[in-house]
């Protein structure tokens, strides 16, 4: 789904209005041209122009006047749709670029497939069976070949072992809904309801748990490739869940030993441990707008699931992305760093991170009543077991 540069604008002339549907293709756009009656659009006159040639159609027919509105252009296959859909995404002033991509990254496997399925056959067994399909599909990420231990330029996809996540076949299943219920507002599907689809999804992380760095090792051993390198950077460290799942190779800076990633607060540079430099190294470097992780946004994101799978392989209680952060937060406070210096680290004030992050533990707060010396009173060390005299 190739993207165009320039994409034309609404054109309005008289009670005439026309948008782009779709393309281009052949340096023509699929134009609707429509007028709006009694407080609804309907679709006078559909097809591939140039900007020059509709705007030349629209005069012909407000000079001549409009015989009767014509059957509203409906694309044919689910590609169609989801091209005509992420065009209009990306004229949204209200969407990011970032969000724009992830549903663009959800639609290639809607286009894969089942693009070529007509929307009239768009129905719940052809639904069920997609998403049905999607979750035992195994997971394959691209990876650089290596020849006689070195890495190559070639990549190759290899299989990971796990399976669709199903909060990401979820979110295709919305995604096709969202696109769907645009295509009723555009008249080019048919006017009829999506059948919602349910998708099992596992239950709810446990984000008030903060795991151990001993938990973190266990859940380690049970995860390998791009989840395995996600989850020793976001405990090492203390990154959001979105700074580490964009991340690109612009943004390291192995020489130098450091991280770049932009957060809520800007930019920021984190030091790398020589084991998260070891494991970059492993894993590229790659090209600078390649991803670290080797996977789109939105996969990264569905880190959730096999986060499940790895905690309950490792009987460690179930812990989310947040809980490495938390766990980094401790880690930087108890070893006496000054708050500044641990916010600047984590990318928040010391306000927010001693409100919400910092989690204290019982062993730290009996150690700081002894360092204290909280319930040894000077009037009653020679005192004791004796009452006191009124």
């Amino acid at each position: 789904m190739a993207r165009a540069t320039r994409r034309p604008s609404a054109v309005r002339l008289g009670e005439l209005g026309a948008r782009v549907v779709r393309g281009p293709k052949d340096g023509r756009w699929y134009f609707r041209i429509w007028r709006t009656r009694n407080g609804a659009e309907e679709t006078v006159e559909s097809g591939w122009f140039t900007e020059p040639e509709v705007s030349a159609a629209m005069a012909r027919l407000v000079t001549h006047g409009v015989d009767s509105p014509r059957a509203a252009n409906r694309v044919a296959t689910v590609r169609d749709l989801l091209e005509c859909w992420l065009g209009a995404q990306e004229l949204r002033p209200d969407l990011s670029p970032e969000t724009v991509r992830i549903r663009a990254a959800a639609c290639k496997h809607l286009v894969r497939c089942i693009g070529q399925m007509s929307l009239e056959g768009l129905n719940r067994g052809a639904l069920e069976g997609y998403r049905n399909r999607r979750l035992r599909e195994p997971v394959r990420l691209p990876r650089k070949r290596r020849v006689d231990g070195q890495a190559a330029d070639e990549w190759e996809l290899v299989d990971t072992g796990r399976l669709a996540a199903p909060s990401s076949v979820s979110f295709e299943n919305q995604v096709l809904r969202m696109a769907w219920k645009w295509g009723r507002e555009e008249q080019v599907v048919p006017p009829r309801d999506l059948p919602s689809i349910p998708v099992n999804i596992r239950g709810r992380v446990r984000d008030g748990f903060t795991p151990t760095p001993e938990q973190v090792v266990g859940v380690l051993d049970e995860l390998d490739g791009w989840a395995r390198l996600q989850l020793l950077l976001y405990a090492g460290t203390g990154a959001r869940l979105d700074e580490i799942a964009s991340l690109t190779w612009r943004q390291v800076d192995l020489a130098r030993e450091n991280l770049h990633v932009h957060g809520k607060r800007g930019e920021r540079t984190i030091p790398l441990a020589t084991p998260l430099v070891q494991a970059l190294l492993e894993a590229g470097p790659g090209a600078p707008e390649q991803r670290v992780l080797a996977c789109a946004h939105s996969t990264a994101r569905a880190i959730y699931d096999r986060l499940q799978v790895a905690c309950e392989r490792a009987g460690v209680p179930y812990f989310a992305p947040g809980g490495l952060r938390r766990m980094a937060v401790s880690l930087l406070y108890a070893g006496g760093e000054d708050p500044s210096v641990a916010g600047a680290v984590l990318g928040h004030s010391p306000v927010v991170a001693l409100r919400y992050y910092k989690q204290v533990r019982s062993k730290e707060k009996r150690a700081a009543i002894k360092r204290a010396g909280l319930g040894v009173l000077p009037a009653l060390k020679n005192k004791a077991g004796k009452s006191s005299k009124r």
